[in-house]
């Protein structure tokens, strides 16, 4: 599956959202989403409601995107749950509270390093083994891995066909100059990664609809934050939480 553009879709459609475009097959339902999760959402077009996706950084707290966060009244955050379709696995939690990234501002591409957010649920889930946060020291990563429930068409399909399940991809960290005319790249802030279209077209993987939000994990850490993808399928940004600033972290 695939990742793809978020900004658009933010003006076209109530949620943002995608799944792994050409990933190949998706996780068996026997899988373990391990700390990822699905964002769902009352009033997301997904059959499921699935709006985006998280990385529980904590037994009760979840890291995602700033852009992803809707009424919390109608959200929920579903862990444990590989095929959406499957409501008896897994566990559902409601939102209690929020933390946005106090330099994000919803449309504006320059605080796209800033897409961030900490959601805390009402209760920690089980048997979680929360994911580890890359050291600000690290280096730049090479690859990572993307994971999300979203579209496998890429946004600008006629017909998004939505996912049920779990896919995921290996994405590469690409030269920045690949992103130099990407609204909302600024280096040290967000990382290039992924394929150019032309190459997605011939079936290399990106983000799609509703994957927002997606933990890049990288070495077993989580190194970055799915934030947009670009029109028709390209490279994706994805915030570098080697710099970030998060709240109750």
């Amino acid at each position: 599956m695939r990742v793809i553009p978020l900004l658009l879709l933010l003006l076209l459609l109530p949620i943002p959202a995608a799944a792994i475009v050409n990933a190949g097959d998706p996780l068996t339902t026997n899988a373990k989403p391990g700390p990822r999760v699905a964002l769902l959402d009352a009033s997301s077009a997904h059959p499921e409601k699935q709006r985006c996706s998280g990385t529980l950084i904590a037994p009760d707290r979840v890291l995602t995107a700033a852009h992803c966060v809707g009424e919390l009244a109608q959200m929920r955050v579903v862990h444990g749950r590989v095929d959406l379709r499957n409501a008896i696995d897994g566990e559902q939690r409601r939102i209690t509270s929020v933390w946005t990234h106090p330099d994000w501002h919803a449309g504006n591409s320059g605080a796209i390093g800033n897409d961030l957010a900490v959601l805390t649920v009402e209760s920690p889930f089980p048997g979680v083994t929360p994911a580890k946060l890359i050291d600000s020291a690290a280096p730049v990563p090479v690859k990572g891995i993307l994971a999300g429930w979203g579209t496998v068409t890429v946004a600008e399909a006629a017909e998004p066909e939505f996912s049920h399940v779990l896919h995921e991809a290996v994405l590469p960290v690409a030269p920045d100059v690949s992103c130099a005319g990407f609204s909302g790249f600024a280096s040290g802030s967000t990382l290039c990664v992924g394929y150019p279209a032309s190459d997605v077209a011939a079936g290399k993987p990106t983000a799609g609809i509703g994957d927002g939000g997606a933990g890049w994990i990288s070495g077993g850490v989580l190194a970055g934050v799915l934030a947009t993808t670009q029109s028709g399928g390209g490279y994706n940004l994805v915030v570098d939480l080697r710099n970030a600033k998060l709240g109750k972290r």
